[in-house]
């Protein structure tokens, strides 16, 4: 170092006045930039600080105003627990009474059903140390609750998080930790409570509605330091962010080499904060990780100014010679060696494009998709169309002697279609595709394709013109694969292998038709097709459970009784699984059927329930018991809906004398406002007044048009429109059919009798 400084100055004692002027504007050039650019770094780093801090206050307010609604609507929840019937008798006596329990069992099953976003609702009886929730009964209680109670006493809500110890743990209680609320109560429940469960889930979407990045959310903080958040984040020293929280607490922190702002707040609830993490977008620069990069560029650019100025001193005192020389031995060395490497990384990627062509080849993607499906669905145009495309791009299509349909459905699928997001289906069906492929091998002539809303289908080789135990074993080892991944079966359907591409679309329907096997030989099945089992079988009695379904409804046993026997009649005589099929099948969409009408049946183990009967007879009982149950929980919901009506039809009676100046009143609109069919609503009508729906509506609307002209002196036209008949002719149709005269003679005849 010390002969390049001695070597500097004796060159610089060389130059001209001229060219130190010019070094000495350059070196100083540069000193000016280096300090702009620092200056301007500390400016930007101040404003972008300060923006963001205002910012992430403004979002944590924003969020403790949505914070303090979910507070609210968490009182509403205890108010309606409060307001359940019977609700004394657990709360004052200190012994079990089961058959109170079981009711209030099911109310506040009912309530958690309305709000997903509680885990659990449970009542706490601490004199008589006894629980009661959405899990079931305990003779135990939580000592964490005991001790909040001591602490805050009646009267109050307090929140908290906790662990459920496991000698008062349920056996099928899914909460082992979770976010509590406790009300409790004064007065006459003074040694009670109401305790609310909830999921941490609905705290992160309720602060996070956004799928937002990892560094960008807002934490919930517990008062035992739990922080609640889409991304847990452990690498983060969160101690000195929740001691002393105050309204203008804003720190900068680096994570994960991303500079963040970080702001933290009480929140509205008790004892809870918010912590605001905000990543500091276009400012990466601002991480102390770049700034010591940037530190280290411009110090960089310094030593280059610097050495291009020491290169311009040796350019113009070095000789002509010395400067002929470095350019003819200086820029030939290296050359041959690098335009060697470049063959050898030629050659290296020539090899893996090869090998990836190949493997494209192997796949034949242009076969996937459309060519599949035009050929199981028989539209060999398009099949021709496609192979006549891939033919000009030197592919050909997959052959085999025989070629088999092969259809999957996973069973429940709606469950499971909610599990699944819309946007990451396409990736989903790739997926499993992808493992069938890997399972079948050369087999797999076209991948997997979605054909509607629920089946998945495929097309396999079968060279030997029959289905072999290999493709079978790899469709069992797929179903497997696919319980244990995602906890859903795969019941799947076989076609007979076709010969003739255009017996590829009879395949498919073949494959289709052995799906629906799945409905009497359980769920899970290989259902490979048999032709003796299509002359066998016997429709499913569609309309028979229609009507059992409308007898729930109507809560006619007479019509309930009929209805379940000519289902059973329905079904004939075929195997004994199909009958237990069919009969599994009706239980559940009869208690679908009621959950869309807000009527929840318990329902845990239909299934075990069905085919664990041994005779015609338990099965026939098993059939009539979950029919009189669900009868009798439509019963219950719809005494709470309308007190003291049970009957559609007296309930359709009195909405028309309230409603008749509706002009959609019909048959139709009361059938729905009842729940049931048209046709069944008319003919219970009919049956209960002796006069059709219609008629009644008719005569409800002139009765009352009789009554205006009578009293008022409306002009027609309008009374026409008072009683919901829009068409003026029509309503005078309608007055003279009844009453002989026309509207204008009838107010004139009753104006003189009057008189």
């Amino acid at each position: 170092m010390k002969i390049l400084i001695h070597s500097f100055f004796s060159q610089l004692k060389r130059f001209t006045l001229y060219r130190k002027l010019v070094l000495s504007f350059m070196t100083l050039l540069a000193v000016f930039s280096l300090l702009i650019v620092t200056m301007l770094y500390t400016l930007f780093s101040h404003v972008m600080h300060q923006e963001y801090k205002y910012m992430a206050k403004n979002s944590l307010v924003s969020a403790d105003s949505v914070l303090l609604n979910s507070y609210d609507k968490l009182s509403g929840v205890i108010n309606e627990v409060l307001s359940l019937n019977n609700l004394s008798v657990f709360f004052l006596r200190d012994e079990a009474d089961r058959a109170n329990e079981a009711n209030i069992f099911l109310e506040l099953r009912r309530l958690k059903n309305l709000y997903p976003y509680i885990e659990k609702i449970s009542l706490i009886n601490l004199s008589g140390n006894r629980y009661l929730g959405t899990d079931g009964a305990s003779d135990q209680v939580d000592d964490s609750i005991v001790e909040h109670y001591e602490q805050s006493g009646a009267g109050g809500l307090v929140s908290f998080r906790r662990t459920i110890p496991e000698k008062i743990r349920l056996t099928n209680s899914p909460c082992t930790e979770v976010t509590t609320f406790v009300f409790f109560p004064s007065g006459q429940y003074r040694d009670s409570a109401i305790v609310l469960d909830l999921k941490d889930s609905y705290f992160i979407d309720l602060l996070n509605p956004a799928a937002l990045q990892p560094l960008d959310q807002i934490f919930l903080v517990t008062n035992e330091s739990v922080l609640i958040g889409r991304t847990d984040l452990p690498e983060i020293d969160w101690r000195p962010i929740l001691e002393g929280i105050e309204e203008d607490n804003f720190r900068i922190m680096d994570i994960e080499n991303t500079r963040c702002a970080v702001t933290a707040k009480q929140a509205c609830i008790p004892g809870w904060k918010m912590v605001r993490l905000m990543p500091m977008a276009g400012s990466g620069i601002l991480t102390r990780k770049f700034s010591l990069q940037l530190g280290a560029a411009l110090f960089i650019f310094l030593l280059a100014v610097l050495y291009g100025i020491w290169l311009m001193i040796r350019r113009i005192y070095a000789p002509v010679k010395t400067m002929v020389r470095e350019q003819v031995d200086g820029y030939d060395t290296g050359t041959v060696d690098e335009i060697g490497v470049i063959c050898e990384e030629l050659v290296k990627r020539s090899y893996e494009i090869e090998k990836l062509n190949s493997r494209l080849t192997h796949s034949q993607p242009l076969f996937n998709g459309s060519w599949v499906k035009s050929q199981l669905l028989g539209d060999m145009e398009t099949a021709k169309r496609v192979e006549k495309l891939a033919l000009e791009q030197g592919m050909r299509a997959p052959e085999s002697p025989y070629k088999c349909a092969v259809v999957l459905a996973v069973d429940r699928y709606q469950t499971y279609n909610s599990t699944v997001d819309v946007g990451e289906r396409g990736l989903h069906d790739f997926a499993v595709s992808n493992i069938l492929s890997e399972l079948l091998g050369g087999r797999i002539l076209g991948v997997l394709i979605r054909m509607d809303e629920q089946k998945l289908a495929c097309m396999v080789a079968c060279p030997a013109g029959s289905i072999d135990d290999e493709i079978l074993d790899a469709l069992k080892l797929f179903q497997k694969n696919f319980y244990e991944f995602f906890k859903y079966s795969v019941s799947i359907g076989l076609g007979i292998p076709a010969a003739a591409p255009e017996d590829m679309a009879v395949s498919y329907r073949q494959a289709c038709s052995a799906l629906n096997y799945r409905f009497y030989r359980g769920t899970g099945s290989l259902n490979p097709y048999v032709r003796e089992w299509e002359t066998k079988r016997s429709a499913y009695p569609v309309k028979e459970e229609r009507e059992i379904l409308e007898a729930i409804l109507l809560q006619d046993s007479k019509a309930l009784e009929k209805a379940v026997n000519g289902f059973r009649q329905s079904l004939g005589t075929p195997e004994e699984t199909r009958i237990k099929g069919y009969m599994e099948r009706c239980i559940n969409s009869l208690v679908s059927g009621l959950a869309a009408r807000s009527v929840i049946v318990e329902h845990q183990d239909i299934h075990g329930e069905v085919f664990g009967t041994d005779t015609e007879k338990e099965l026939a009982d098993v059939f009539a018991q979950w029919c009189e149950t669900m009868m009798k929980r439509c019963g219950e919901e719809q005494k709470k809906d309308r007190p003291g009506e049970g009957n559609p039809i007296a309930f359709a009676q009195n909405y028309i004398q309230e409603n008749y100046s509706r002009a959609d009143l019909s048959v139709e609109y009361l059938a729905r406002l009842v729940d049931l069919s048209p046709a069944y609503f008319g003919k219970q009508f009919y049956s209960t007044l002796r006069v059709s729906c219609s008629d009644y509506i008719a005569d409800v609307r002139l009765e009352n048009a009789a009554k205006l002209l009578r009293e008022t002196s409306l002009p027609v036209q309008e009374i026409s429109e008072r009683v919901g008949v829009g068409s003026i002719n029509y309503f005078y149709r309608l007055f003279k059919k009844k009453y002989g005269e026309t509207p204008v003679n009838y107010r004139k005849k009753q104006t003189k009798q009057n008189f």
